[in-house]
């Protein structure tokens, strides 16, 4: 009986340890590339698309800082563009960009100003 036990036990762990691997690979998947604050935010499901007015600012997880007064984020492309005032940091390099528009394209890692 005692080993039945022990053989309920560790197939309980094992069902635990799948389950969170399952779980923490979800949470990575769906993970935004971009953390996007500004005033006025508004979000569209349908074409996967974010507007973001008033002091918007975005921080990119490859430390680029974008700040301006409006950006639209196309999730399914990857792209962000930037209108009015706009001013991008490379946190590494601590260069700087400052236009009226800018394009930033997540994927090919290329600024288009």
């Amino acid at each position: 009986m005692l080993m039945k036990n022990n053989k309920n036990i560790f197939l309980y762990l094992i069902l635990i340890f799948f389950s969170l691997i399952q779980s923490s690979l979800a949470a990575d998947e769906t993970e935004e590339p971009f953390d996007i604050s500004a005033s006025n935010i508004k979000l569209f499901k349908d074409s996967e698309k974010i507007i973001a007015e008033g002091n918007v600012l975005i921080v990119d997880q490859d430390e680029i800082i974008i700040e301006a007064e409006s950006a639209t984020y196309d999730k399914k492309e990857n792209v962000i563009v930037a209108k009015k005032s706009v001013k991008i940091t490379d946190i590494k390099t601590n260069d700087e960009l400052k236009s009226d528009k800018v394009q930033y394209s997540k994927k090919q890692r290329r600024i288009i100003g």
